[in-house]
């Protein structure tokens, strides 16, 4: 009953997702950091798709990873 309209749910919550947007800084340049969003097992309070982390290349962590849809 909570399935969006592509039969997805419950996707939130168990780690935080790589994503391939990176952080600019004001002067436009990219910088050295990817961004992260949502929230894994550990994030206090709601977890959101509008929170975002910066992560710089390379990072590593339990509760980071990436989400596969197959159809």
């Amino acid at each position: 009953s909570f399935a969006n309209a592509h039969g997805i749910c419950d996707g939130l919550g168990n780690v935080l997702e790589w994503t391939q947007d990176t952080l600019e800084q004001r002067s436009g340049q990219k910088a050295p950091h990817y961004i992260a969003k949502g929230g894994s097992w550990l994030t206090s309070g709601p977890v959101t798709l509008q929170q975002r982390f910066p992560q710089r290349p390379g990072t590593w962590s339990n509760i980071l990873g990436f989400r596969c849809v197959a159809a």
